[in-house]
């Protein structure tokens, strides 16, 4: 299975990228701005939806009998 490579806007490097490189990059943009929110999110007084996740987590995972 070869891995098909779609051409992009001229100019652009590299001038060719595979779908999953560009499902890759459309991931990582998605973090870059996550992470630019969670300061702001913070400095707001806001706990980031990821580490309220991580908290409950940690919560569920310790006080439960321990394993």
């Amino acid at each position: 299975m070869g891995m098909d490579r779609d051409r992009i806007t001229p100019g652009m490097t590299p001038p060719s990228k595979t779908r999953f490189e560009m499902l890759l990059g459309t991931k990582e943009h998605e973090m870059h701005h996550r992470g630019q929110l969670m300061p702001i999110e913070r400095m707001l007084g806001i706990v980031p939806h990821l580490t309220r996740r991580t908290q409950a987590r940690m919560a569920a995972g310790s006080s439960g009998p321990a394993r």
